[in-house]
C-alpha cells in the first residue's frame, strides 16, 4: 500500500494518455511484445509501480509504452519478469577413490628390506626401450591414484631426460619383474599373487613448470592409460593409494619416518627385481639446502640421511607413503625425485616432491 499515494496522483497524469490509446484501438498482446515477462494488471507489477511512484514525466511515458491491453477499465502493462538467479555451478567431480590405501590379504612384512607381495598394491613399474635394445628396463615407478591415472615424477617422462627411451610398459601389481606369476613362501607355506596387469598410457601430463624455476622444480607429473581399471574387480594386488588432503601443511614432521618403495638400484650395484622397501626419516630443509643449495625450493621433502638406507637410481617417481596413526589407510606425501649418484650416504639425505603442495593441480588435471 505505500504506492497508494503516488498512484492516485499519477493516475490523473495517465488519463489522458490512456484515452488516447483507446481511441486508437491500441492493444498490445504480451507475446507479441519483445522483452515483455508477462500481461499482467497495472497494480500487480512492482517494476511499474515504483516507476509510478517517481511521478516524472519519463517514467509515465515508460509505463505508457508497456501497456498491452485492457481488463474492462483497467490497464494491463508489460511486467518484466526479474532476472532468475544463475544456476549454481555444480560442484567438481571427486574422481578420487573412496577407497584407497589398503595393503591387500597378502600384507606381511617380513623385515629386511624386500617387501611382501601385495603389501603396496599402488606401487606401479615403468619400463622403458633404449633405441637398438629389445631389452625393457624398468627404471622408473609410480603410484595408482584412481582407476585411470598414475602419478610420477616429471622427469620420468621428459624426452630430455630420457635421451631416447621410450615408455613401453606399465605394469600393476608386480612384485618380482623376471616373473610373471609372484609366490612367496611365509608361514603358511607357499602364498602366490594373481598375475600382474600391463596397462598402457594415453597421455602424459607433465607439471608446467618441471625445471623451469630450478633443476628439478615441480617434478611431478600424471598418466593417463588408455581405458580405465574396474577397481572392484581388479586383482587384490592392485589398490590406489590416499593422497594427503587438501591444504594440510605439516602432513609430515621432522624425525618423523616414512616408507619408499621401489625397484631401485641396491647395494649390489643393479637394479632389484624384487620390491623393495626403506624407511627414511624427515629431515630439516636446511639439510638438504646444504647438498643441494638452489636445487632444493618451496614444495620439496627432505628425507634419509641414514648411511645404506636411501632412494637410489631405478626409484625415481616411486611414491613416498605415510601410515595412519594406527596403520593404514597409507596417505602418498612425496614423489621420489633426486638425490647423490652415491645413494646411501651418511647425513646425505634425497629430495622428494611434495604431494600435498600439488594436490589440486593433481585433481584439476584429472578426467573420466
Amino acid at each position: 500500500m505505500r504506492f497508494a499515494v503516488p498512484l492516485l496522483l499519477t493516475v490523473l497524469l495517465l488519463g489522458v494518455m490512456l484515452d488516447e490509446v483507446r481511441s486508437q484501438a491500441f492493444f498490445r498482446d504480451s507475446k507479441l511484445i519483445q522483452g515483455c515477462g508477462s500481461c499482467v494488471l497495472l497494480t500487480e507489477c512492482p517494476a511499474m509501480l515504483r516507476l509510478l511512484a517517481s511521478r516524472s514525466r519519463a517514467a509515465i511515458f515508460t509505463v505508457q509504452r508497456a501497456i498491452c491491453g485492457f481488463r474492462g477499465q483497467r490497464s494491463l502493462v508489460c511486467c518484466p519478469t526479474p532476472p532468475s538467479a544463475p544456476s549454481p555451478t555444480p560442484p567438481p567431480r571427486n574422481l578420487l577413490p573412496t577407497s584407497c590405501g589398503f595393503s591387500s590379504e597378502f600384507n606381511r612384512i617380513f623385515g629386511g628390506r624386500e617387501t611382501s607381495i601385495g603389501a603396496y598394491p599402488w606401487v606401479v613399474a615403468l619400463g622403458y626401450l633404449r633405441p637398438g635394445n629389445a631389452q625393457v628396463q624398468f627404471h622408473c615407478s609410480g603410484s595408482l591414484i584412481n582407476e585411470r591415472y598414475i602419478l610420477t615424477a616429471a622427469h620420468c617422462l621428459d624426452p630430455a631426460t630420457l635421451r631416447g627411451r621410450r615408455l613401453t610398459e606399465i605394469r600393476l601389481g608386480d612384485w618380482d619383474l623376471r616373473q610373471e606369476n609372484d609366490c612367496q613362501m611365509g608361514e603358511e607355506g607357499e602364498q602366490c599373487a594373481p598375475p600382474h596387469m600391463r596397462v598402457f598410457m594415453e597421455d602424459a601430463i607433465i607439471h608446467p613448470r618441471y625445471a623451469r624455476r630450478f633443476q628439478y622444480s615441480d617434478d611431478i607429473a600424471l598418466i593417463r592409460l588408455t581405458e580405465p581399471l574396474n577397481l572392484d574387480e581388479v586383482a587384490p594386488n592392485i589398490h590406489p593409494v590416499c593422497l594427503p588432503p587438501t591444504f594440510a601443511p605439516g602432513i609430515v614432521d621432522v624425525g618423523e619416518e616414512v616408507l619408499a618403495v621401489g625397484w631401485g638400484m641396491t647395494e649390489g650395484g643393479r637394479l632389484s627385481d624384487r620390491l623393495q622397501q626403506v624407511k627414511l626419516p624427515i629431515v630439516r630443509a636446511e639439510q638438504c639446502r646444504a647438498v643441494y643449495g638452489a636445487a632444493f625450493g618451496d614444495n620439496q621433502i627432505c628425507a634419509g640421511g641414514r648411511k645404506g638406507e636411501d632412494t637410489c637410481s631405478g626409484d625415481s617417481g616411486g611414491p613416498l607413503v605415510k601410515a595412519g596413526s594406527g596403520g593404514p589407510p597409507y596417505l602418498q606425501v612425496g614423489v621420489v625425485s633426486f638425490g647423490l649418484s652415491v645413494c646411501g650416504t651418511n647425513n646425505t639425505p634425497a629430495v622428494y616432491t611434495s604431494v600435498v603442495d600439488y594436490r589440486q593441480w593433481i585433481v584439476d588435471n584429472l578426467k573420466p
